[in-house]
């Protein structure tokens, strides 16, 4: 079974707003190129709750890194919307798993690096099943 990274990442792609896993979106690290990419970075999980029967909360953080300050928060605003739009409904993510989708703040200014590319992004809570 496809973990919840690799479902997201599909989902996002699935919507247009990246072209593939390991081409311009990636999960849990950011390679030094491309300069236009995406990252889901997983950062902390919740115990199983009794709510959701065998369910759980993760914690993850959306980068967006561009050349631009005006790209980087383009695509962090596409992607949130993409995530807003769902919030609090139960979301059929590919592989059969299911999410409710909570982002947590709007998008943000993380940093901008030694190459003068800007990141943007936000958080999410994500409640689904703990497979």
């Amino acid at each position: 079974m496809a973990t919840l990274l690799e479902d997201l990442v599909q989902w996002i792609v699935d919507n247009g707003l990246c072209e593939g896993d390991g081409i311009d979106i990636f999960r849990d690290y950011l390679p030094d190129t491309p300069d236009k990419l995406v990252c889901l970075i997983e950062y902390d999980s919740d115990l199983p709750t009794t709510k959701f029967n065998q369910s759980c909360v993760h914690y993850i953080q959306i980068v967006c890194r561009d050349v631009t300050a005006s790209g980087a928060l383009q695509k962090a605003t596409q992607i949130f919307n993409l995530f807003h739009r769902v919030n609090e409904t139960v979301t059929d993510l590919p592989n059969g798993r299911w999410a409710l989708i909570y982002p947590r703040q709007a998008p943000f200014k993380i940093d901008e690096d030694e190459k003068r590319r800007v990141y943007y992004g936000f958080n999410v809570a994500i409640t689904t099943s703990i497979n």
